[in-house]
């Protein structure tokens, strides 16, 4: 059964997502797996949860992407092969039809929920806000070894390849803000479209809602944790919340620039 948490107040037109948050693995699919715990924990987003802990409207996958991932192409959603996540053998024994249908059905139940919960915000408010927040590895050659080049790897990505072009003034916006904020002393880096241009969720949202969502996705990068042992540096996570949440006053009607 799929596991997922939404938790809607509808007291703001503001929802943040952390769709990428899960670690479960439905029972009958578990004896089947090859990849290792650790080596799934590393692709999948911990902790996003806390990122938007704090948000009235909250949706929190947690069910793992190596199940299911809702955040692509219905017919790329279920990882089949290494090539579909990151060249990662993830299953002993190909998937049955059966097991892909049962992933398949729990992917289209989410973007029923989903849809719901936008159509009720829109008409409490005219409009819905969506934040789909993210994380990424930059440790990729693994402990003891240099991290991934700085230059190529900002601290938070917005990625907006997904949004209609009208919204781009309003990007721009917060772009700016985040760059305001001070993360481990220095100015945070943030910038558009490099690495992660956004996923389907988003772009799934604008074109079931069109000039009625502002549907963000935000990448943060792994600095808050050790993406190999997985521990988490609470100092440094609680910097980036603050960041986030500074662009909140920014997260207005005003932002649906074409409607």
């Amino acid at each position: 059964m799929f596991n997922a948490l939404f938790e809607m107040r509808f007291t703001s037109p503001i929802i943040a997502t952390a769709i990428h948050n899960g670690h479960y693995i439905r029972p009958e699919l578990r004896e089947n797996l090859v990849i290792s715990d650790s080596d799934r924990k590393r692709e999948e987003d911990p902790y996003t949860n806390s990122i938007i802990r704090s948000f009235e409207n909250r949706i929190v996958v947690n069910t793992s992407r190596f199940e299911i991932d809702v955040n692509r192409p219905r017919e790329r959603a279920v990882y089949q092969i290494p090539e579909d996540c990151w060249g990662l053998e993830v299953w002993k024994k190909p998937l049955s039809q059966a097991e892909i249908d049962q992933s398949l059905t729990e992917y289209d139940n989410f973007y029923r929920r989903l849809d719901a919960v936008i159509f009720e915000t829109i008409a409490s408010f005219g409009y819905a806000i969506v934040l789909d927040v993210h994380s990424y590895n930059h440790h990729r050659l693994g402990l003891g070894q240099p991290y991934d080049d700085i230059e190529k790897n900002p601290q938070i990505i917005l990625g907006t390849t997904n949004m209609p072009p009208a919204y781009m003034a309003s990007i721009e916006k917060i772009q700016k803000k985040f760059q305001e904020n001070i993360y481990e002393g220095e100015k945070l880096d943030c910038r558009i479209n490099v690495k992660f241009p956004g996923g389907s969720m988003s772009r799934h949202l604008h074109k079931q809602f069109p000039g009625e969502v502002f549907s963000l996705s935000i990448e943060f990068k792994k600095t808050f944790m050790n993406e190999w042992t997985g521990d988490l540096y609470r100092d440094k996570l609680e910097e980036l919340i603050t960041a986030f949440h500074s662009i909140t006053p920014l997260l207005t009607r005003d932002l649906i620039a074409s409607k």
